[in-house]
């Protein structure tokens, strides 16, 4: 049982480092760069996604829009998921409500970080309304992984009462 913990743990720690690299990634690009790339990549679920080819101006732009604002939410969720599974799972000694804590203070400090820093880069700027997305996605990760180890203490504590300190 040590070494499965152990082999989740480093999987979720290297999932997690890995979802944040790709969201860094993402959020620190240039302007242009990341324009290219989106030309590209929607242009092609575009035509996928609605089995057509002649896209305007306009349905372009709200395509993108949507794209952007629904993957930004996606990843941050991932992030959400892994980074509060892996705060869990790692500092289990720790009590439950100083995990859960510890996991959401550093979800919204990467959230507001990616996007409040943006206003360095080049042809990049801060959107508020693009910082609520990340943090929403985060805590809504943060939100579910957190019930699910609560209930599991809670079961914990529950049969420890019950079965008593027999084992």
């Amino acid at each position: 049982m040590k070494k499965f913990m152990f082999v989740l743990r480093v999987f979720l720690w290297l999932s997690t480092v890995f979802t944040l690299g790709l969201i860094l990634l993402l959020s620190f690009q240039d302007g242009e760069t990341a324009k290219n790339v989106d030309n590209i990549l929607i242009k092609n679920f575009a035509q996928w996604y609605y089995n057509r080819d002649d896209f305007n101006i306009l349905e372009m732009m709200n395509i993108t829009y949507r794209f952007r604002q629904y993957g930004r939410i996606v990843i941050f969720m991932l992030l959400g998921f892994l980074g509060t599974a892996t705060i869990h799972s790692s500092f289990y000694k720790v009590p439950w409500i100083l995990r859960t804590f510890m996991a959401g203070i550093i979800l919204i400090g990467v959230a507001i970080f990616t996007e409040r820093y943006k206003i360095y880069l080049p042809t990049r700027h801060f959107s508020e309304t693009e910082m609520y997305y990340s943090i929403f996605g985060a805590l809504f990760g943060f939100i579910i992984v957190s019930f699910i180890t609560f209930i599991f203490s809670l079961a914990c504590i529950i049969y420890k009462f019950i079965v008593g300190d027999r084992y």
